[in-house]
């Protein structure tokens, strides 16, 4: 009982930390993008930017930050606080992990299966059904063959790019794989049936 009840508190920590961070980021998108809608009559001096002391971790290895600059919606801000963000799941979901034969906790090397649900599920409020859940967490990337193992720090911030802030044809897509059981490329009377009971 002990073992369980301390694995739902830190999964319900996990939450707490996404949720706060993603509540920051979202709202630093909306300032930003209100900013951005209503211009001022004369544009105000810009002071100099004060240097930013430098964060251990604050950003991914360069190549794949420069790739999802380029492959995905968000700017390098919001990259950088995703990248943030993802290690605080990825360091609380090692924590929550229940210790291996040898004492040692698993080095999980991505967000796990449960991190992923509570996320989507507590923090965007997005989806409530464990079966609608388990299709988002299989059609993200993941592993060689796609659908094996941790989500990374790439295909995290890919997704999330479709579901925050891709284009109508895109989400479509998505919801399209989702809905597509089989993945043969048709949603059957069957597969609507499972998704909608």
């Amino acid at each position: 009982m002990g073992s369980k009840g301390e694995s739902k508190q830190l999964s319900m920590a996990a939450s707490a930390i996404a949720l706060r961070g993603v509540r920051l980021f979202l709202t630093a998108g909306r300032a930003a993008a209100e900013r951005s809608r209503v211009a001022p009559a004369q544009p105000a001096p810009k002071p100099k930017p004060k240097p930013k002391p430098p964060v251990l971790g604050a950003r991914p290895p360069q190549k794949v930050f420069d790739l999802l600059l380029k492959t995905t919606r968000f700017n390098k801000n919001e990259l950088e606080a995703l990248y943030s963000m993802y290690r605080q799941l990825v360091t609380a979901a090692q924590a929550a992990a229940p210790a291996s034969i040898i004492g040692q906790p698993p080095k999980i090397e991505g967000i796990d299966q449960n991190t992923f649900r509570d996320v989507m599920h507590n923090t965007f409020d997005l989806v409530t059904e464990e079966t609608i859940l388990e299709r988002i967490w299989v059609t993200w990337e993941r592993g060689a063959s796609g659908g094996e193992g941790a989500l990374r720090f790439e295909a995290w911030v890919r997704g999330l790019s479709i579901i925050l802030k891709g284009t109508a044809e895109e989400r479509r897509n998505h919801c399209f794989n989702v809905y597509d059981l089989n993945a043969d490329g048709f949603i059957t009377k069957d597969e609507m049936f499972a998704l909608l009971k």
